[in-house]
């Protein structure tokens, strides 16, 4: 069946112009191979997108890394150094022990009277050492907490456990997670 807009060969396509059909006859010369410069053969191979081997480097697994504190900060009975764990690669970049975080933990170190006796959130955890100092030097309560993802939290837990088990036990240090309706 003919279809209006197409040839017995296909689709119309633009350029081309309405024709007659000719009856074809025994003497009637073959048609012409298409040459590769043809622009009517345009090709795009289905993998021009893909990414050649080794373009990317491999995602990071999970790691851990040690943090020491200032020898000055260190109280008696309390470690001077901490084995913090962190995940494999994340969208929030929850792979790295950030400067801000060892930042933070150095000035709350250094200023215990900041969190002695009382109750501290802190925000985006990640590792949590922020946390575990917090309540190193007397938070009353600290809340650690990070985007609700699984593997985010279950590291915060894993950094309490290692660094400070007899907190978390106690429910000084508490991970979790709450909707905050603004």
């Amino acid at each position: 069946m003919h279809s209006p807009g197409t040839d017995d060969d296909g689709p119309k396509r633009h350029g081309d112009q309405p024709h007659a059909e000719a009856p074809v006859s025994a003497a009637a010369p073959a048609p012409a191979a298409a040459s590769a410069d043809d622009d009517d053969d345009f090709f795009i191979p289905a993998d021009v997108f893909e990414e050649p081997a080794g373009f990317r480097p491999p995602s990071p697994q999970p790691s851990s890394t040690t943090f020491s504190r200032e020898p000055s900060s260190v109280q008696p009975g309390t470690p001077k150094d901490f084995v913090v764990h962190l995940v494999a690669k994340h969208s929030l970049w929850a792979h790295w022990l950030w400067n801000a975080g060892k930042s933070m933990t150095n000035f709350l170190d250094k200023h215990k009277d900041m969190v002695a006796g009382k109750d501290v959130l802190e925000l985006g955890a990640a590792a949590a050492l922020p946390s575990i100092i917090a309540a190193l030097n007397g938070a009353r309560k600290v809340v650690s907490t990070d985007y609700p993802d699984p593997p985010l939290l279950n590291n915060i837990r894993l950094n309490a456990i290692e660094n400070a088990p007899a907190y978390l036990e106690n429910g000084t240090i508490v991970v979790e997670v709450r909707r905050i309706a603004i």
